[in-house]
């Protein structure tokens, strides 16, 4: 097994053994999921539908791309971004290359479908500002996408593994937070137990009751008249009640002896209870390599420029892969769904 990390999760219940099991599988997720954090490359074809019910407006994105890790940790991401407003039918494409060499040095492309490439250099506004910059999507660990859904293929560099449990049974809930506010409750595949098949995000509608001025515009969250997880007797009881805000599916293909790599994952999320936002996402990993003679190419500082990016970019080759991905995967749906 490979190295995991531990959060120090705590059985909620009366039954440990049922707690160990939650822990001892999310502890092995976490050191499967390194594999794609050691040399390595996958493409992603992603989908994104965001719908706002009070304005009617419908917001579409499509990401395909490639991830690239190096042998010390670098990442790379190139990707094509088509965005379209359903509405005013104004369609956009953009191109973003990314690349992570080190806490402190980073390197930026970006451009607009047939313009050329603007390069950025992000070190020395990485120093001033003290923070790292916002990744493009693909740049995160699909496992890590397996879990979180669509806010885990885009945000920051440095998003870690989340931090609230759950575990098939409403009353076998792990948690590393002590206050009642927010949970996840994963169920697992029965031929690969440490893989998530589904995953819910519940929060509890009584976290918002308080609010705490905190300056001007400003506020947070008052929690302290929650009860603590320790102290609920039936928390399936608890959070019966709860928002759900995101329901996450994922599929999962073996890679012969590197083992099980997600190869779908949907999800849906409403959040933002004021605009009624709705975000349906949908993503489909492929072409994995585990081989680290061609990330050393891809990874040459002295390639990071125009005419070597879009050598080293095949877009319409990943395109074509990405139809036949989806077949497959449409494929094996469809098989196991007769074998059921």
């Amino acid at each position: 097994m490979r190295c995991g990390v531990t959060f120090g999760l705590f059985c909620l219940l009366c039954q440990p053994m049922y707690g160990q099991d939650a822990s001892q599988r999310y502890e092995q997720y976490q050191a499967e999921a390194e594999l794609m954090n050691a040399p390595c490359m996958v493409c992603f074809d992603a989908t994104l539908v965001e719908t706002f019910e009070k304005t009617d407006q419908i917001a579409m994105s499509r990401m395909i791309g490639r991830r690239v890790v190096g042998s010390k940790g670098e990442v790379r991401v190139d990707v094509r971004v088509t965005r379209n407003d359903v509405a005013s039918e104004n369609e956009s494409i953009q191109f973003e290359h990314f690349i992570r060499y080190s806490a402190k040095e980073y390197k930026k492309a970006v451009g607009l479908f047939g313009s050329g490439l603007t390069i950025f250099d992000l070190d020395k506004k990485v120093e001033e500002d003290g923070l790292q910059p916002i990744a493009p999507p693909g740049f995160n660990n699909p496992f890590l996408v397996a879990i979180g859904g669509d806010r885990y293929l885009t945000g920051f560099a440095n998003q870690g593994f989340v931090r609230n449990l759950a575990i098939e049974r409403l009353d076998n809930a792990l948690s590393t937070k002590p206050k009642a506010a927010s949970v996840k409750l994963f169920t697992f595949s029965k031929e690969i137990p440490w893989a998530p098949v589904t995953v819910r995000f519940a929060n509890n509608p009584k976290k918002y009751d308080k609010v705490v001025p905190i300056g001007n515009n400003r506020f947070k969250y008052d929690e302290s008249h929650l009860p603590n997880w320790a102290d609920l007797k039936k928390p399936e009881n608890y959070i019966k009640d709860w928002h759900l805000l995101t329901t996450i599916a994922a599929e999962w293909v073996a890679m012969g002896d590197v083992g099980a790599v997600p190869s779908r994952v949907v999800s849906q999320t409403n959040s933002n209870r004021e605009a009624k936002r709705k975000v349906d996402f949908e993503v489909h990993y492929f072409g994995y390599g585990f081989d680290p003679k061609p990330t050393e190419k891809l990874l040459d500082r002295r390639r990071f420029n125009e005419s070597n990016i879009q050598e080293d970019f095949p877009i319409e080759s990943i395109l074509e892969q990405a139809e036949l991905a989806k077949k497959q995967t449409q494929n094996r749906s469809a098989k196991n769904w007769k074998g059921r």
